[in-house]
């Protein structure tokens, strides 16, 4: 592999925000699945039927689909409150601009606050930085609709091109929960599923927020 152009090997790598821990999604499947009552066969993170924004969907054994209900939705929360990632994740050394492949590529995070903001649409928009010339000649020999922005214009919706995630406070303290409380009661102790009066409270608020 070398970066000075030479050879014709293309890398690509991706702006990541941390991987969950395998074992605390396996535990939200069977909190599901006990609450539901049937099995988890499926699931999506980002279904793009509302859009690319995060709103996870199930679909159980008997074809039935729950969407951006209180209990599939937790998992959101737990996520981005950085509280169950990798240990790994919260020093991760390859959260840089300065990139060690010949293109990265991501989701166009906050594109609506930048000068191309009206080539955003609902169904999203990929960011591709090319980091060497090898890069740059890549992506000018793809066929796809695009536009020419800025690495200052990037940063503020993918923090993880200058920063690894960050928790706010000990993570020890979700896994201490977790095992003597079960996963629900760790849910509802840090208030990663919220009552149902502040879930239906959170969503006019998001209702509001597009009109």
């Amino acid at each position: 592999m070398r970066r000075d152009g030479g050879g014709g090997l293309l890398t690509a790598d991706l702006i990541c925000h941390g991987v969950p821990s395998p074992g605390l999604f396996a535990a939200h499947l069977r909190f599901l699945e006990q609450r539901l009552g049937r099995k988890v066969v499926a699931y999506n993170h980002r279904p793009k039927n509302r859009g690319w924004r995060h709103c996870e969907a199930v679909t159980c054994d008997d074809g039935n689909v729950q969407q951006g209900s209180r209990m599939v939705e937790s998992w959101k929360r737990l996520f981005y409150g950085n509280r169950m990632l990798r240990p790994s994740c919260y020093a991760c050394p390859y959260t840089t601009s300065n990139r060690s492949s010949d293109v990265t590529i991501a989701d166009f995070w906050g594109i609506e606050r930048t000068g191309i903001a009206a080539f955003s649409d609902d169904l999203g928009v990929s960011l591709v930085l090319a980091n060497t010339p090898m890069g740059f000649d890549a992506t000018k020999r793809c066929e796809i609709d695009a536009r020419i922005s800025s690495l200052e214009e990037a940063l503020p919706g993918n923090p993880m091109l200058s920063r690894p995630s960050s928790c706010a406070q000990p993570r020890e303290l979700v896994w201490e929960s977790l095992c003597s409380d079960g996963y629900d009661g760790m849910m509802k102790r840090f208030r990663f599923l919220p009552t149902r009066a502040r879930f239906a409270g959170a969503r006019v608020k998001r209702l509001l927020h597009r009109l």
